[in-house]
C-alpha cells in the first residue's frame, strides 16, 4: 500500500485549486470469516479491499469524497467531488485539520504477525472446536447457532497538508457463538464471544463451555415477579447501557444539546461509586489504535472521577469550538464517511469488591443477564422500557432463573443510584463494565 504516490498524485489538482488544507486517508482492510453447523462448515468468505478518501477545508467549509478506484483518473475525480461537495456544506470558522505534533505512541502490540499466514485449516478447527466446546457441555444443549471465527487486519494510512503523517497496521480476532438449551418444549439461548489481537490466544473451548453454561442455566426459568429494591447488572449488561450513554459525552452532542447531561467539567453527573474512562490506548482493547481519524494521538481520558464530570470527548473542529483542544476522539468507519467524534475503548473502572462480596448483602433481589432492547432507550431524556431476563437473588445467592420481565426508568436516574461497583470488568467490544448493584429499581412481571 503505497500511500505516499496516491498523496503525490493528489497535491497537483489541490495546488491548482488554490491550496486547501487537505487530507488523505488511505485504508486497506483484509476480512475473512468461517460460520460452522453441526461440526461442518457452513459459510466462509473472504475479501480485501484498498481504498482512499480525501478531505478539502476552503473558506471556512469542508469537502469529502472517497473512492476505491486509485488510478489517476479515479484520483483527479476524488478531488473534483470532494471540491464540488465544499461548496455545499456548512461554514464554520472552527474547521482545520491538525497540525503535526507529540507523535502517536510506537510500543502498540495489536498486530499478529502470523496472520497472513494463518492457513484457513487452523481457522475452521478454530470455529469447529468452538461448537464442540458448546454441545459437550450437556445433553440438553441441543443446537448452536452462528458458530464462527472473524479475523481482520486493518491498515491505515493518513497525511495532510500540515506535514502530519500516520501509518500503522493491527489485526483483530473474534469468536461468536449463540447456544440453544432445551427441555421439553422451552428452548433457552445464551450469546457468547472472545476477542484479543492474536488468533493463538483465542479460548475456543472456554467460550463455548461460557455460552452452553448461561443457557443451561435459565432452563426452568419461571415468570418473574413485580419487584421494587436491589438489582445487580451483570456487565455485559451495564456494558450495553454504557453504549447507549457514550454520545453524551461527545463534545458535539453537548453543543447541538442533544447530550443526556447539560453539567459542565467540576459538577457531579454520576453516583460518586462510578469513574469513567476512554482509553484508545489499553492493551487488547477492541478499539486501541495509536492515532484517531485525524492522526492525533490517542490516550487515556479520565471522564467521569467519583461522579464528577471532567472532560468530553473533542475532535479538532470542537476542540477549538470549546476554545481548547482535541483529545484524540476522531472517529472512523472506512473510508466513505468523513470522521466523527467516537469513542474508543470505552468502560467503568472496576470497583475492588468480587461479585459475591455485593451480593451478600442483597436479602432479595434481581440479577439481570439480559436487557431486551436498550437500544431503543432515548439518548437525549434517557428513558427506557425494555424486556428483562436473569435470575433471583436470594438471601446473597443467585437462585432461581427469571423471564419475562420488563424494565423501565431513566438511564440518568439509575447510574445515579449505583450503590456498588465489582471487580468483575468485562468488555463488550468497544464498551466494558464491571457488575454494578442499582440501589433500587421497578421491575415489572406476573
Amino acid at each position: 500500500m503505497d500511500s505516499q504516490k496516491i498523496v503525490e498524485k493528489l497535491k497537483g489538482p489541490v495546488s491548482r485549486a488554490g491550496s486547501p488544507e487537505f487530507e488523505v486517508f488511505v485504508s486497506r482492510e483484509i476480512h475473512g470469516s468461517v460460520e460452522v453447523k453441526d461440526q461442518e462448515i457452513h459459510s466462509f468468505e473472504s475479501a480485501e479491499t484498498l481504498g482512499a478518501s480525501l478531505r478539502l477545508i476552503q473558506d471556512h467549509k469542508m469537502g469529502f469524497a472517497y473512492t476505491t478506484d486509485l488510478s489517476d483518473s479515479g484520483l483527479n475525480k476524488l478531488f473534483e467531488t470532494a471540491l464540488a461537495t465544499s461548496r455545499y456544506s456548512d461554514s464554520s470558522e472552527f474547521l482545520s485539520l491538525p497540525q503535526d505534533g507529540p507523535a502517536p505512541r510506537l510500543d502498540f502490540q495489536d498486530c499478529d504477525s502470523s496472520f497472513l499466514s494463518l492457513p484457513q485449516a487452523k481457522k475452521i478447527d478454530m470455529a469447529l472446536r468452538l461448537e464442540k466446546a458448546a454441545l459437550s457441555f450437556h445433553p440438553k444443549i441441543k443446537r448452536v447457532r452462528g458458530a464462527s471465527y472473524e479475523g481482520n487486519l486493518s491498515e491505515v494510512s493518513l497525511t495532510n497538508s500540515w506535514g502530519l503523517h500516520r501509518h500503522h497496521q493491527n489485526t483483530m480476532n473474534v469468536l461468536s457463538l449463540m447456544a440453544v438449551a432445551e427441555e421439553g418444549e422451552e428452548a433457552e439461548m445464551a450469546f457468547e464471544f472472545e476477542f484479543s489481537p492474536f488468533f493463538a490466544d483465542l479460548n475456543p473451548e472456554a467460550v463455548g463451555l461460557r455460552a452452553a453454561k448461561k443457557a443451561f442455566g435459565y432452563l426452568g426459568s419461571q415468570l418473574g415477579p413485580t419487584f421494587k429494591g436491589p438489582v445487580v447488572l451483570e456487565p455485559l449488561v451495564a456494558a450495553e447501557i454504557l453504549d447507549v450513554l457514550a454520545p453524551s459525552f461527545y463534545a458535539d452532542h453537548r453543543v447541538k444539546k442533544c447530550s443526556l447531561f447539560d453539567a459542565g467539567p467540576g459538577e457531579t453527573i454520576l453516583s460518586p461509586h462510578l469513574n469513567l474512562i476512554d482509553d484508545g490506548t489499553l492493551k487488547g482493547g477492541f478499539a486501541s489504535f495509536p492515532f484517531d481519524g485525524e492522526g492525533v494521538p490517542r490516550r487515556r481520558l479520565l471522564l467521569v472521577k467519583e461522579g464528577i464530570l471532567q472532560q468530553v470527548l473533542a475532535d479538532t473542529h470542537y476542540g477549538a469550538r470549546l476554545k481548547a483542544h482535541s483529545t484524540g476522539s476522531s472517529s472512523r468507519e472506512g473510508i466513505k464517511r468523513p470522521p466523527e467524534i467516537g469513542h474508543s475503548n470505552f468502560y467503568i473502572l472496576p470497583g475492588t469488591l468480587p461479585l459475591q462480596e455485593i451480593l451478600k448483602k442483597i436479602h432479595r433481589g434481581i440479577f439481570m443477564t439480559e436487557l431486551i432492547g436498550i437500544h431503543t432507550a432515548n439518548p437525549i431524556s434517557g428513558d427506557f422500557s425494555v424486556g428483562a431476563q436473569g435470575f433471583l437473588i436470594e438471601k446473597g445467592e443467585i437462585t432461581t432463573p427469571l423471564k419475562q420481565m420488563a424494565l423501565s426508568g431513566n438511564l440518568k436516574t439509575m447510574l445515579n443510584c449505583v450503590a456498588a461497583v465489582a471487580s468483575d470488568l468485562r468488555f463488550y467490544f468497544k464498551v466494558g463494565s464491571p457488575s454494578l448493584l442499582i440501589s433500587e429499581m421497578d421491575v415489572a412481571g406476573q
